[in-house]
């Protein structure tokens, strides 16, 4: 029997988090911890929290007659997550949210660095490897959980994507927001999405800080070892029991954090991103019937 009701399907770096936030403040609303199982999707790799869906629904044990819902953000990304969700829930309501890539791809990028996904730590030259990526080579990041997040050149194919999403999902199961109005407005944007879930507006009420701005980490060698720790480490892991494990490694990835904002790059990059995704974005801007010509060409300062 399905037991989650909705699901925020992408994109990552667009907001997610904070509306993750937002919704878990909602008395009607139980939210997966942690906030991205992806347990749906062949190509989830090692981002999938639970391979059973007895783990999966466990961690909606003693919801009580709330509303389920769970924020994998490559679902959209994914080759076939929500076509199993689908299988696994018809009636399941879709939340998207999106953003220009050109703002998108770089910031996607900063994420997989600081988790210690990607590999090469140059965006740019992260987006040379683009094309080689999207076939497969030995372009590949080797500390990857999955590939599908650093293909840079179609990652961020929101148009396709939306196109494969309806071949699904009815559009009535969809909502879509972009991150440049949930930035003007999140409240605003969360009242539409409440409106979407057919719950009580309580959107008033909640704290509306921001989460997840761009990090960076302090070593890099530390993180590496914390989020994929060698085998001699996982080998003392087994041995040590006790919740104080995770906690010490939570507070050591916490404190080798700090907020940093991205450099702009080079106008070079922003030519070849537009010149990739053009007609992806043009394709976005039909099916949502809304002008899109801001997110074509050089970014505006």
């Amino acid at each position: 029997m399905a037991c989650v009701d909705f699901f925020i399907a992408g994109a990552p770096k667009c907001g997610t988090t904070s509306l993750h936030f937002y919704l878990s403040q909602h008395a009607g609303i139980a939210l997966s911890d942690p906030k991205e199982p992806h347990f749906f999707g062949t190509d989830m790799g090692g981002y999938q929290h639970h391979a059973i869906i007895d783990d999966y629904h466990a961690m909606f044990d003693g919801i009580g007659d709330r509303i389920c819902g769970e924020a994998s953000v490559f679902y959209l990304m994914s080759a076939d997550a929500l076509e199993q969700v689908k299988a696994y829930n018809p009636s399941a309501k879709i939340i998207l949210m999106l953003r220009d890539p050109k703002q998108m791809l770089p910031s996607l990028h900063a994420q997989l660095v600081f988790t210690q996904d990607e590999d090469v730590e140059s965006f740019e030259k992260a987006w040379d490897l683009r094309d080689a990526r999207d076939t497969g080579s030995d372009a590949d990041s080797k500390r990857a959980r999955s590939m599908v997040p650093l293909r840079y050149g179609s990652c961020a194919k929101y148009g396709a994507q939306l196109e494969r999403l309806y071949t699904h999902f009815p559009k009535e199961q969809v909502h879509v927001a972009l991150f440049e109005d949930f930035k003007a407005d999140a409240e605003g944007c969360v009242r539409d999405m409440l409106k979407f879930l057919e719950i009580e507006d309580l959107s008033a009420s909640f704290d509306y800080a921001l989460q997840n701005p761009n990090t960076v980490n302090r070593s890099a060698t530390l993180t590496r070892i914390l989020r994929h720790p060698p085998a001699w480490l996982m080998r003392i892991r087994k041995m040590i029991s006790g919740a104080w494990i995770s906690k010490l490694r939570t507070t050591l990835l916490n404190a080798n954090t700090v907020a940093k904002k991205r450099d702009a790059l080079p106008a070079r990059i922003y030519d070849e991103i537009d010149a990739t995704y053009r007609e992806d974005v043009q394709k976005l801007a039909q099916i949502l019937d809304r002008d899109l010509s801001h997110w074509l060409g050089q970014p505006k300062s």
